[in-house]
């Protein structure tokens, strides 16, 4: 499937929401399912096609499963008639159980290869998605704008959202949570993801102090049990945002996605 500017534009927006790439991977099939989907064709991942066949069509694993497919064949006809006559309704039938078992096995193979090409393929947009994330080295200048607009319509929707709810403000804690520990795990700099980690520690702690308050009383108070920390919670995340969208150094010659 080839990557058309709708595609890329939907990807660049799911990724200014803060959704992981297995996320965005999961809405864009489900926005484009048809146009991702298309009928299996060996051309598209020969490799695949030969694993699957090398597997599947050798004679071990398909005797395998037609002798399989025949005991238990067997079985039922001992079970419907008793061992003796059961055994020689079984023999006189036997060709044509058989084609019932290669036939059986052909639609298993069938479901097989289409499973794994699927897997295939989201294993191949996933990798061609996430290019599309602004954190990517690769990230093409020219959906910069769309991200950074995408991104404040994103908080402008969440702080139109009620907090009076508890269970909005325990969601909003754990989207930030998320969010900082995907930065984590992203880090190579030993340094920035100590950073992280002590931000997703003051998130955990907020999250845990409001949890016991609700436990304790009735009615909430949405006031933050420490506003200082959510201060600083508030002001890190500012300040990686701002880290994010700022000019990247001059792409490769492979910046282009």
């Amino acid at each position: 499937m080839k990557l058309e500017e709708k595609h890329k534009e939907f990807a660049v927006k799911c990724f200014a929401r803060f959704m992981t790439r297995t996320q965005v991977l999961k809405a864009f099939i489900e926005e484009f399912e048809e146009e991702v989907f298309q009928p299996p064709n060996s051309s598209h991942f020969p490799d695949i096609q030969a694993d699957i066949e090398r597997e599947f069509k050798g004679e071990s694993v398909k005797k395998t499963y037609i002798a399989e497919h025949l005991e238990e064949r067997e079985a039922e006809y001992q079970e419907m008639y008793g061992i003796s006559q059961g055994q020689s309704k079984y023999a006189a039938a036997k060709d044509e159980l058989y084609r019932e078992a290669e036939q059986a096995y052909a639609e298993y193979f069938r479901d097989i290869y289409s499973y794994e090409y699927e897997e295939a393929i989201k294993r191949n947009m996933s990798n061609r998605l996430r290019r599309l994330n602004i954190t990517h080295r690769q990230f093409p200048e020219k959906y910069r704008t769309l991200f950074n607009q995408a991104r404040e319509e994103f908080f402008a929707n969440y702080r139109n959202e009620s907090l009076q709810n508890p269970e909005n403000v325990t969601l909003e804690l754990e989207t930030l949570y998320g969010y900082v520990k995907q930065r984590i795990f992203q880090e190579k700099d030993p340094q920035e993801a100590m950073k992280h980690l002590n931000l997703a520690h003051q998130i955990l702690k907020t999250i845990a102090t409001y949890n016991a308050i609700n436990a304790k009383q009735g009615v909430v108070d949405i006031t933050p049990p420490s506003p200082k920390a959510l201060q600083n919670i508030q002001k890190a995340l500012t300040d990686q945002l701002k880290k994010e969208t700022r000019q990247p150094e001059k792409p490769t010659e492979n910046g282009n996605a």
